[in-house]
């Protein structure tokens, strides 16, 4: 079963879900207090989650970005869950390297080896 936000998929996995971003370029700031709000709201209903999030299509984010993500992560943390990041291309690779972000954050080369690595 795959259920659809403003801008993201779940594809829930045997024991894992998978949140897949559609937008090559996460930078407005309403499209990201959408996602934020229905992806906060899942989290919530999903305590313990074992996450992956997708960023295979996403080329560009904002800081609003990169602030909520931190913030999902400190969600999923606070009820004992997992959030992995997975499939990011260079320009992304290359953003949480210089903010330091890599370190706070299992980032995973493809969703696969991130499902595999749980």
């Amino acid at each position: 079963m795959t259920s659809t936000g403003p801008g993201f998929e779940l594809q829930p996995r045997e024991s894992i879900t998978v949140i897949r971003f559609h937008d090559s370029r996460l930078l407005a700031a309403e499209r990201i207090t959408g996602i934020d709000r229905d992806l906060s709201a899942w989290l919530t209903a999903h305590p313990g989650a074992r996450v992956v999030l997708d960023l295979s299509a996403v080329e560009a984010v904002s800081s609003d970005f990169l602030a909520k993500l931190i913030g999902w992560r400190t969600q999923v943390q606070k009820h004992q869950g997992r959030l992995k990041l997975a499939g990011m291309g260079p320009a992304l690779q290359e953003l949480f390297h210089v903010t330091r972000l890599s370190k706070k954050f299992e980032i995973e080369p493809d969703v696969e080896t991130a499902a595999s690595r749980f």
